[in-house]
């Protein structure tokens, strides 16, 4: 399972520092605002998503859970092959 981001508390009480360094604060109000941005997934929904992958005759070996993941795992393994397309020449004389 590769889970996505999902309405949880992770990113409430449970992320509060003891001490906040200012030096970071344009750091972490960055992250804040591309966080508050992001579609989060429903987590009933993907309980009910793995249950039917689990439950499948055929799961798979790698499963992205919600629309980040998916989209973010297509996109990257997307600009890899595109990667590996444009240097098989060069890679080839290897052999």
């Amino acid at each position: 399972m590769e889970p996505g981001i999902f309405q949880t508390e992770f990113m409430g009480n449970s992320r509060i520092l003891a001490e906040s360094l200012p030096e970071y604060k344009p750091i972490y109000d960055a992250f804040d605002k591309s966080y508050a941005d992001v579609k989060k997934g429903d987590q009933q929904k993907a309980v009910e998503a793995i249950i039917a992958m689990v439950k499948s005759d055929n799961p798979p070996v790698h499963f992205p859970v919600g629309s980040v993941a998916t989209y973010g795992i297509r996109d990257a393994l997307r600009k890899r092959i595109d990667e590996i397309e444009a240097w098989e020449k060069v890679s080839l004389i290897a052999e």
